[in-house]
């Protein structure tokens, strides 16, 4: 019979985790398991846009690359509908 305990559903977890299908760290995100990987993605390279016209890459020049979370969450996060359980995470 098939039970799926603690350590098998751990082996899986890190299996799927270094095979790339999944986002999953036992020490992270209260051992969440990130699925769809695209939207952590484009949220933390929101913040390193370098082309010159972005705007975000404006701001960071201006403010010699220094900002706060409140700032980040104006610049880039609020306008790309992040949640704040979604900007937890980052």
């Amino acid at each position: 019979m098939f039970v799926l305990d603690e350590e098998r559903l751990r082996r899986t977890l890190e299996f799927l985790a270094n095979s790339g299908w999944i986002y999953w760290d036992a020490k992270l995100f209260e051992q969440r398991v990130i699925i769809g990987q695209k939207w952590a993605l484009e949220g933390i390279y929101s913040v390193l846009d370098r082309r010159e016209k972005s705007d975000i890459f404006r701001r960071l020049a201006r403010s010699d690359g220094m900002f706060t979370a409140r700032e980040l969450n104006e610049w880039v996060w609020a306008e790309k509908g992040y949640s704040p359980t979604s900007k937890r995470c980052y």
